[in-house]
């Protein structure tokens, strides 16, 4: 229940590209009280509260925990796998993080600011029932960034219709830590206007 961006936890804290560091998010997607959240060493959150799993010794009950909001990321990540698997690494913990759902209880508190979505992940984010690859082929959606993800998928945590790759792209907006969020969206806790 504390924040990570002030007290590391392992393994989530370590410094690595591979990573996605999740928080728990109860079963109507607020915040898990327990949960350790970072607006920016959590990437995003995930269910965690009454989930059916197993129990040793006893077969199956129902479990809280960042232990059991992991595993959906985890899981999320092999269904991607399974559908592409010739996809980097790299993009698809992009397609994990940008296709969270944005989620007000997250917003500020966890990187992304939302909670883990599978279905947009697997590819159709805006459930349109048209696989988003073909949205954006077809011109039914822009993708400005080129990676993949409709634009109306992706984070836009500055709310100027634009999504924050674009900005970053377009030169709206600067990322002075290269970590893919504009820097009108990060803490400035002197006030100097830098992030």
């Amino acid at each position: 229940g504390r924040s990570n961006d002030h007290r590391p936890q392992y393994p989530a804290s370590y410094d690595l590209p591979n990573i996605i560091a999740v928080a728990a998010a109860e079963n109507r997607f607020g915040r898990a009280p327990f949960s350790s959240l970072g607006r920016t060493t959590v990437d995003l959150a995930a269910p965690g509260t009454c989930t059916y799993s197993t129990v040793l010794g006893v077969g199956y009950g129902y479990k809280d925990g960042t232990s059991m909001a992991t595993p959906h990321a985890t899981g999320t990540v092999a269904l991607v796998m399974s559908r592409e698997p010739d996809l980097h690494w790299r993009k698809v913990r992009e397609r994990i993080l940008y296709t969270a759902r944005p989620n007000p209880a997250f917003r500020g508190f966890t990187l992304f600011g939302g909670v883990l979505d599978a279905a947009a992940a697997i590819g159709d984010c805006n459930r349109n029932s048209v696989l988003d690859e073909l949205d954006i082929a077809g011109g039914g959606s822009a993708d400005c960034s080129k990676n993949g993800i409709p634009d109306e998928c992706e984070p836009d945590c500055n709310v100027n219709g634009i999504a924050d790759s674009c900005d970053l792209q377009s030169k709206t907006s600067t990322d002075c830590n290269d970590n893919a969020m504009p820097d009108e969206c990060e803490p400035d806790c002197n006030g100097n206007k830098i992030a």
